[in-house]
């Protein structure tokens, strides 16, 4: 395992010891513009160097020497116009001396530990569904969560207004009455249903109490509640009047969703009878026929219309036909509970409490959390069977507060840091990998106190990698990171761009995530994100990339077209997601190999800024890049857009929803752009060899990915440990390393004061 046993708290030595080196090149390189009443935007280097040789940096001193290290080494600063401007490689000695300076020299305190985190909508459902194999999504929605640091999962963002919380009161007495039911004292229901009940939009067809007839393409459905999960059956008897090629085509369906297509072969006005048995959940369910292949021909043979439609005579639903079976997550407590088991009914009760309390709030039960239930089912009937209780419980279980936020205690004073519990630890871990909470073996770990060790904990982070679940790490990581996790609401021009349904943004963002997936599974270089020899794509994707279409249905494996390249600068997730509605954008483009890949996010622009053109070309004639050489020229525009644009450039190839864009002779397409130190970056495949030779890459990917982890905004503090991991991982680490590392930090070991 590698070790990170970096302290949070500075030793003093170290903290005296100074690099003059970095302390003479920020005076000889730096203080010439910035230092006095005149210092260039208002920043003043002079104290900040005598800091550097008394060994006195602030906080703020550190930011500072920081970014005033990343624009070094990017050749950002000092301008080019500079005549003290150092050489490319004195340029990098200087930022590296600063950096070994910052590394060495930080005078640490414990990141501060912030409010609790509250699951958010994703690991609310996802924690349902692992533990109670219960779809939250087919119960009602949760409001959307707040983005913060460009994550849903950042503590300061997600609050719980009223409202909210009213709604969580909602969904868990609706997963306490699905995944416990009473033991069969259902009835099967066999219900034939009322005609005139089904609900019939006017513009599709009409019902009455004798029938219901359909004449337009649609569903003729009711609200029903069915007693728990299990098979039911949904028959329907129907005429079909038949014309045109087809014989009518009907589909039997579970909240608007078809689960059976029937072909009714049966001559007009015949009665035809059709059925499905299937498995739907207890509660709250639309059941419907579906009317789907409407005709009318206005001048059939011998002059008469043609007009296909359908009339249902009957229709009903019985169930649930099977015996009802366990649901999983008793069977493992009863498993777990066999252990011990108790004598009397108030002794099981005490045990199966006592597991759903250590299961739902993550942590070693306490006599008060049993008092608390004691007292929320009080007002229950003497009688109330053990699954009334049961139901009760996990009601008020599944809105206590250790159930929807994540409690950490902080240290007691005069302490400034604590390291966290096992229980503490397992919860940050199944929130990181799998975007849920601990299963029982993740708590029987923590029981054992095997998160606290060193060689088991890395041990532990592995399996969970292997585990299914961890994919959520892909699908929630890199889609926020890579900043493509809203490309289904994008809409491009439809007159430029047509046929970008949402499937087909659906297998734009489904490739990038399934090409982080097998970069982590089979612990390839991070390099990979950015060289790929593969790719993921359907038939939909392979066609608007066009290229051949894998000869299996759904996302498959396919090595790269050599002429785009691969790596996820190539994507169109990305291309669509960086630029406008109406044409590429080289500014956003650029901001975003800037924000995501290197963590160097520009400031926002100064107020007045004026705004591009909609269009590639302006009203005058003037080109994008013309226009955007013209904004450079503006001294408070260059220090930002002389990398931001040359990087943008490079991708100018490659249109708004990333396609090849057309270009001839007299329209040549220019992808070139120079970076602020005089490199040239030309084209997807400069951008590419760029960026994968550019160490921030690997440090843009391991802090966004601590601040996902740790579900807050990384601060100064924070940033020597990110220095530390990278310095750790090496020039190539695999995604797993990265992954690894990122989650037996210490930053996921420890909590600060507040």
């Amino acid at each position: 395992m590698m070790s990170f046993a970096l302290p949070l708290i500075a030793q003093l030595a170290l903290a005296q010891q100074v690099e003059p080196w970095a302390a003479r090149f920020i005076n000889t390189t730096c203080v010439h513009c910035h230092s006095g009443p005149k210092a260039k935007g208002k920043l003043d280097f002079e104290p900040i160097v005598a800091r550097m040789i008394d060994g006195s940096l602030t906080l703020e001193d550190r930011s500072v020497l920081r970014e005033a290290a990343t624009l070094v080494r990017a050749g950002e600063m000092p301008p080019p116009e500079e005549v003290n401007r150092p050489t490319a490689a004195l340029a990098t000695r200087g930022a590296d001396a600063i950096s070994a300076l910052l590394r060495r020299g930080e005078a640490l305190v414990a990141p501060t530990g912030g409010p609790p985190r509250r699951l958010n909508r994703a690991e609310y459902a996802n924690a349902i569904q692992d533990l109670f194999e219960v779809d939250v999504a087919a119960l009602g929605a949760l409001p959307p969560d707040e983005i913060g640091a460009g994550f849903d999962n950042i503590a300061s963002v997600l609050s719980l207004s009223p409202s909210a919380f009213e709604r969580y009161i909602e969904l868990a007495e609706a997963v306490a009455r699905v995944s416990c039911p009473e033991v069969d004292s259902v009835e099967p229901i066999r219900r034939s249903i009322p005609l005139d009940q089904l609900t019939v939009p006017v513009e599709i067809g009409r019902a009455t109490k004798r029938k219901v007839t359909l004449w337009s393409n649609g569903e003729a459905s009711l609200r029903v509640t069915l007693p728990r999960t299990g098979l039911y059956e949904l028959s329907v008897r129907v005429e079909a009047q038949q014309a045109g090629p087809e014989r009518v085509k009907i589909a039997l369906a579970v909240d608007g969703k078809p689960i059976a297509h029937h072909e009714i072969a049966e001559a007009s006005n015949v009665s035809a009878y059709r059925s499905v048995q299937c498995t739907i959940s207890g509660g709250a369910h639309t059941i419907g026929v579906m009317f789907l292949n409407d005709f009318y021909a206005k001048n059939g043979p011998e002059g008469k219309s043609l007009d296909r439609n359908l009339v249902v005579l009957e229709f009903s639903c019985v169930g649930p036909l099977d015996a009802q079976q366990i649901q999983p997550w008793k069977l493992a407590m009863e498993s777990e509970l066999q252990q011990n088991t108790p004598a009397s009914v108030l002794e099981r009760e005490h045990a199966e409490f006592t597991w759903l309390v250590e299961t739902l709030l993550r942590r070693r039960a306490l006599q008060s959390d049993l008092d608390m239930l004691g007292a929320a089912l009080a007002p229950l009937d003497a009688e109330a069977t053990r699954e009334t209780r049961l139901r009760a419980a996990l009601t008020t279980l599944l809105v206590h507060p250790e159930f929807l936020y994540r409690v950490e205690a902080d240290p007691i004073p005069p302490a400034t840091q604590r390291d966290l519990n096992d229980y503490e630890r397992a919860s940050r871990l199944a929130a990181f990998l799998w975007a849920s909470v601990p299963d029982a073996h993740l708590r029987r770990a923590a029981n054992a106190h095997a998160l606290t060790n060193d060689d088991d904990l890395s041990k532990i982070v592995s399996e969970m990698l292997d585990d299914p679940r961890a994919t959520r790490l892909s699908q929630r990581f890199a889609s926020q990171w890579l900043q493509i996790d809203r490309l289904e609401s994008r809409t491009p021009d439809a007159t430029r761009f047509p046929g970008i349904e949402s499937a087909l943004l659906a297998s734009m963002c489904a490739e990038t995530v399934m090409l982080f997936e097998s970069v982590l599974r089979e612990g390839r270089p991070v390099a990979t994100l950015l060289n790929a020899e593969y790719t993921f794509v359907d038939a939909l994707l392979a066609k608007h990339y066009g290229t051949r279409a894998p000869a299996l249905s759904g996302m498959q494996r396919v090595a790269v077209d050599p002429a785009r390249g691969g790596g996820v600068i190539a994507h169109a997730s990305v291309m669509l997601a960086t630029s406008n509605p109406s044409r590429t954008s080289p500014v956003k483009r650029g901001k975003w190999v800037l924000e995501a890949l290197l963590d160097a996010a520009p400031p926002p622009p100064p107020p007045g800024t004026p705004q591009l053109p909609s269009e590639a070309v302006d009203a005058t004639g003037k080109s994008m890049r013309q226009l955007l050489e013209a904004h450079r020229a503006d001294p408070s525009c260059a220090a930002c857009h002389r990398r931001m644009d040359a990087l943008g450039f490079a991708l100018e190839k490659w249109d708004a929803v990333g396609r090849p864009r057309a270009e001839s002779s007299a329209e040549p397409i220019d992808d070139r752009g120079d970076l602020p130190d005089g490199r040239p970056v030309v084209g997807l495949t400069g951008l590419r060899d760029v960026l994968v030779s550019d160490p921030a890459f690997l440090r843009s990917l391991v802090k966004h990915m601590l601040v996902y982890a740790t579900g807050r905004e990384q601060i100064e503090q924070d940033e020597v440990i990110i220095d530390e991991l990278v310095e750790v991982l090496g020039p190539a680490p695999t995604l797993r390393d990265v992954v690894i590392a990122v989650a037996c930090s210490p930053s996921m070991r420890v909590r600060g004061a507040p």
